[in-house]
């Protein structure tokens, strides 16, 4: 994450403002949030199951998910190659 925040800043010459993140418990600890109040942005926490909330990010992994999918049937591959293909 660190090199992604990086890396957007490089990008568009802004400063982050504001991160929205799931309730995981990657997210949702002292570490991040010492993190976040270094780079001094806020954390915003979506509402558990409610994906309307990051429709944007449900629809593009849908959209990953099922193009994983159809290669792995088509290409006749195991299921253990999963990871790969996405």
């Amino acid at each position: 994450m660190k090199a992604y925040i990086t890396e957007g800043k490089r990008q568009t010459n802004q400063k982050l403002l504001r991160v929205r993140v799931d309730q995981g418990h990657e997210w949702n600890n002292h570490l991040w949030e010492d993190f976040c109040a270094e780079k001094s942005f806020i954390i915003e926490f979506t509402t558990a199951y409610a994906h309307e909330q990051n429709s944007a990010a449900e629809r593009s992994m849908q959209t990953i998910l099922d193009t994983a999918q159809t290669m792995l049937v088509e290409s006749s591959l195991p299921t253990k190659y999963w990871p790969e293909a996405v």
